[in-house]
């Protein structure tokens, strides 16, 4: 069962305004400077370029690209580029979780231009949680959703607040998920063969919660040898 994460988001439509990202002590960014669908390597010292707000108001600070989740909502931030195949990579930090249930996300192949209850519509979510589970779920341009994997517990995950690196290869219907370099999860879905990367989090209602994400990075996938 898909817990409330998701299911209790708002009906209204979460898209925000695309006025890109805003520094911490400056102007927002222009226009990615990167081409559309090309590689990137963001560590986020100074600016954003090329990603843009969908769920929240996502800012440039201390060397992360953080927001404060709005209670009961899924908040997110997209990469303006459009992938098929790729190797994508997140470090991030989730704090303020309640009892660490809420999922936090690598979102892949979706569209980050039609929001309904928060979701990307469609689109492909590899999460996992502060209690140390995984859990990935593909949502239709429908908003229907299919269980890859229900939550399970993954011990290399880990409990509480602190740095963890999650990463989604993708080529063709193939994906494989990893948290921490631990290899959680691999399989075939045709759900979609291309789309919008990016990062989202939800924050239970009447609770507190941030996500401060270090550094993201998509490249060519290293190797195809086993699927």
């Amino acid at each position: 069962m898909f817990r409330p994460a998701f299911t209790g988001a708002v009906a209204a439509l979460a898209t925000v305004a695309a006025g890109g990202i805003a520094a911490a002590d400056g102007p927002a960014p222009g226009a990615s400077t990167a081409a559309h669908g090309a590689y990137f390597r963001d560590a986020f010292n100074f600016d954003a370029p090329g990603w843009r707000n969908v769920l929240g108001h996502w800012r440039v600070r201390d060397g992360n690209l953080a927001a404060v989740g709005a209670a009961g909502r899924l908040s997110s931030v997209a990469h303006a580029g459009s992938y098929g195949e790729f190797d994508y990579e997140v470090r991030m930090n989730r704090t303020g979780n309640s009892d660490g249930s809420a999922p936090n996300c690598l979102i892949v192949r979706a569209n980050a231009t039609r929001v309904v209850n928060d979701l990307w519509l469609p689109g492909y979510y590899f999460c996992y949680t502060n209690r140390g589970e995984a859990l990935i779920v593909a949502f239709d341009g429908r908003g229907q959703r299919r269980e890859l994997m229900d939550y399970t517990p993954v011990e290399e995950i880990g409990t509480g607040s602190g740095y963890r690196t999650a990463r989604v290869e993708a080529v063709g219907s193939y994906f494989a998920f990893s948290v921490n370099g631990k290899a959680i999860w691999s399989g075939h879905d045709d759900l979609a063969r291309s789309g919008q990367v990016g990062v989202g989090f939800y924050v239970e209602p009447g609770k507190r919660g941030q996500l401060a994400v270090d550094s993201a990075n998509l490249g060519p996938v290293r190797t195809r040898a086993g699927r």
